[in-house]
């Protein structure tokens, strides 16, 4: 077959997946066909499914593929500089939409919508951060910043930051929030002594800190929620 008629054949092809979509948004897709079809926009011609197939193959899954590094991704076979850079602008776009989506303003009792923006929050996260997140004297939320990088029991936390903040963002209220990149949500030692120190820290600013949450890649605990763990709060 000529190379003419292998380009009408792909592109053939390529306006079925699309068609494919367009009518159930992916749904009867399989991972391997829907990164098919989601390379057609970074390779414009050509058969993208062996490409498809190497990726998930290397890395395992579909959404591994999508938390690759651009050096990663360039180690496979037929990955390029364009290919590797539009591959990885998916986790921050995902970021964005959902932080976007939890809205400007919300309250701390409302644990859907902190789902939603601690999850995007951490979308992209490869190590575990701690982040603080305030509220006013209604319960809404004002701001949030992150307290440093690392195992939270040895993070530097700066008071004198902290102490700032409180004031900078009208705080009342406190969220505590960090991420276990292990993907087990269960507080260590560590973690429970962690969270009585921040707290006890922000009492001395007339701050409550009403919730500690960890976050994995699939999974959210909050001590508000937790029996157990809930007497670490105040």
């Amino acid at each position: 077959m000529n190379g003419r008629s292998d380009d009408k054949l792909h592109a053939g092809h390529r306006k079925r997946l699309k068609e494919q979509f367009t009518f159930d948004g992916g749904k009867s897709m399989s991972d391997f066909t829907f990164l098919e079809m989601i390379l057609f926009y970074a390779l414009p011609q050509g058969d993208t499914n062996p490409l498809a197939h190497r990726l998930i193959d290397r890395f395992g899954s579909f959404d591994k593929v999508l938390e690759a590094s651009k050096n990663e991704l360039l180690e496979v076979s037929g990955v390029g500089e364009h290919t590797a850079s539009f591959l990885t602008t998916f986790l921050p776009v995902f970021s964005r939409y959902l932080k976007r989506r939890s809205g400007e303003s919300f309250e701390y009792t409302d644990l859907e919508k902190i789902r939603e923006f601690v999850m995007g929050e951490y979308l992209t996260a490869e190590t575990e951060k701690a982040m603080l997140m305030h509220f006013d004297s209604k319960g809404f939320f004002t701001n949030c910043f992150f307290l440093g990088s690392g195992d939270i029991s040895h993070i530097e936390i700066d008071n004198r930051e902290i102490a700032s903040s409180v004031v900078r963002d009208k705080a009342v209220y406190s969220i505590l929030v960090h991420n276990h990149p292990s993907g087990i949500v269960s507080p260590s030692t560590e973690d429970l002594l962690s969270v009585e120190k921040i707290s006890s820290f922000l009492k001395m600013l007339s701050v409550t800190l009403v919730d500690n949450i960890i976050v994995t890649k699939n999974d959210f605990l909050a001590f508000s929620q937790n029996k157990r763990y809930i007497r670490f709060l105040y």
